[in-house]
């Protein structure tokens, strides 16, 4: 289904899962977004990783998986 944001499997918290789903249909809605990825801070706090994806191809396939906070460059 086109704009459908997708479960990731990192996410273990399911309240949280919901939450990140939600957060990301809405945004979606508001901006008429194709895509929307939420990424999450790791456990050590050196980079972002991706949790969660939905939308439409080959949208949801360019959000980069892991973002450095020490870096510029994805």
């Amino acid at each position: 289904m086109p704009g459908r944001v997708g479960w990731s499997a990192g996410i273990q918290d399911e309240d949280l899962a919901a939450v990140l789903h939600g957060a990301a249909r809405e945004a979606m809605a508001d901006l008429g977004a194709v895509a929307a990825a939420i990424h999450l801070l790791s456990s050590d706090g050196a980079r972002l990783e991706l949790a969660l994806t939905g939308g439409d191809a080959p949208s949801i396939f360019m959000a980069p998986t892991r973002i450095r906070l020490d870096s510029t460059d994805s």
